[in-house]
Order: C-alpha cells, then sequence, then structure tokens
C-alpha cells in the first residue's frame, strides 16, 4: 500500500508540475492580452460609431436628393457589411475574454490547492481527495491515475495551441 501511495504521489506531483508550467504560460499570455484588449475595443467601438454616423450620412444624401436610391443601397449594403463583420469580431472578443476569465479562475484554484499539497511528504486522504479521482491498479506492473484536473489541463493546453495557431495566421 505505501508504495502505490508513493507512486501516486509522485505521479501527482510530475503532473502538478505539468499544471504549474501550463499555467505560467496562459498567465504571461492573459498578461500580454490584457494590456491589448482594451485598446483593441475601443477602436473596434470607434470602427463602428464611423461606420453608423457614415450610414446616417448617407442616407442624408438620399433623402436630400445628392444620391440616387440604387447608389444608396449599394452603399448601405455595403456599410451594414463592414458593421455586422466588426460587431461580430467584437462579440466573438468578449465571448473569448469571458471564456479566458473563467479559465483562468479554474486554474488560480487548482493552483492554490497544489501550494498547499506540495507541503506533504506523503499522500493523505485530503490530498487524494482534492487532485485524485481514480486509481486503477491492473497488476504489479501497471497502474492508472485519473487526477481530477486532467480536463483542465487539456482545456490549458488547447487554448495554448489555439493561440499560437492565431499568432501564426496574424
Amino acid at each position: 500500500m505505501k508504495k502505490i501511495e508513493r507512486i501516486v504521489l509522485n505521479a501527482l506531483r510530475r503532473q502538478l508540475e505539468i499544471f504549474k508550467q501550463l499555467a505560467k504560460k496562459l498567465e504571461e499570455e492573459q498578461k500580454n492580452k490584457q494590456t491589448d484588449l482594451p485598446a483593441i475595443q475601443k477602436e473596434m467601438e470607434k470602427q463602428l460609431e464611423t461606420l453608423r454616423e457614415e450610414r446616417i450620412r448617407q442616407y442624408e444624401a438620399y433623402a436630400e436628393g445628392m444620391t440616387d436610391q440604387e447608389c444608396y443601397l449599394k452603399v448601405k449594403k455595403e456599410l451594414n457589411q463592414k458593421i455586422d463583420k466588426i460587431q461580430e469580431k467584437y462579440e466573438r472578443l468578449l465571448t473569448i475574454t469571458t471564456e479566458d476569465g473563467e479559465l483562468m479562475k479554474e486554474i488560480q484554484v487548482v493552483k492554490q490547492e497544489a501550494e498547499q499539497a506540495e507541503v506533504f511528504d506523503k499522500m493523505t486522504r485530503h490530498i487524494a481527495e482534492t487532485f485524485i479521482d481514480e486509481v486503477i491498479i491492473y497488476d504489479a506492473e501497471k497502474i492508472e491515475i485519473r487526477f481530477l484536473f486532467d480536463d483542465l489541463i487539456a482545456e490549458m493546453t488547447e487554448k495554448i495551441e489555439r493561440e499560437k495557431k492565431e499568432d501564426v495566421a496574424v
């Protein structure tokens, strides 16, 4: 039993180390984003306002007879498409920001629990209940350990990969 506890504790420490590395990387990316986000949001809001004002000007020009209906409708359609495109990007940015915030909250919770668990030299019931979902012993050579935060690690890894793809695409 002690041998299994030692194996599980060592596996937990390795998994927590991976978690901490991923968390650090995401936190750095989050800091960089946070400085850019307000400026990006302001710029998008400014673009939306400018396009809406232009749409009003185009209507006024049409109403005053300075532009014919066909020209007005064409320009209005183009402006509406631009507005919709920017609005969609803006909403996507807000959604991503919200999702990032939720992910970072989950990361902080596990991170705090991990810091508390690091002081223990042996497996305790508290550590097991906090981090271990299941331990399956197949035989003397094969043990499967499922951690409660495995999904979070997968989500963090996925996010880092998405960020890399977005950086390459930009």
